[in-house]
């Protein structure tokens, strides 16, 4: 009977937001040294990030992301406009473009913060 319940749990879980594997992205920060200023590379590892998908989107309420990590890993359209409430972490994979027809809106204290996975990725995100 336990196992019949820790079964339906981790069902109930991934059927709400469809997790990736480790994802590994880059960004970069801007270095001030007097009046000079440079650009310095870094790296990371997002641990299980949830996937971002047209589903996802219409699922959830008014069309928000969700606090935390999520990654494109591959391309679509989204016709509605994406609410940012909270603080959000977007990677997006090499080879996949996000266009959003509607745009995004960032509420007052809420935080998007866009990564790519490699260099490589350009353009990754279109507005219209």
């Amino acid at each position: 009977m336990k196992k019949i319940l820790m079964t339906l749990a981790l069902l109930c879980t991934v059927a709400a937001g469809t997790w990736a594997e480790d994802v590994k992205y880059l960004y970069y920060k801007v270095i001030a040294v007097g009046n000079q200023a440079s650009l310095s590379g870094y790296s990371g590892t997002a641990t299980n990030p949830t996937a971002l998908t047209s589903t996802l989107l219409e699922n959830s309420n008014e069309d928000n992301l969700d606090t935390g990590w999520h990654v494109l890993n591959s391309s679509f359209t989204y016709g509605e406009r994406i609410v940012i409430y909270e603080d959000v972490e977007l990677i997006l994979k090499d080879g996949c473009t996000l266009t959003l027809k509607n745009g995004i809106r960032i509420n007052t204290n809420a935080r998007l913060t866009i990564y790519a996975q490699s260099e490589d990725n350009s353009p990754p995100l279109k507005g219209s």
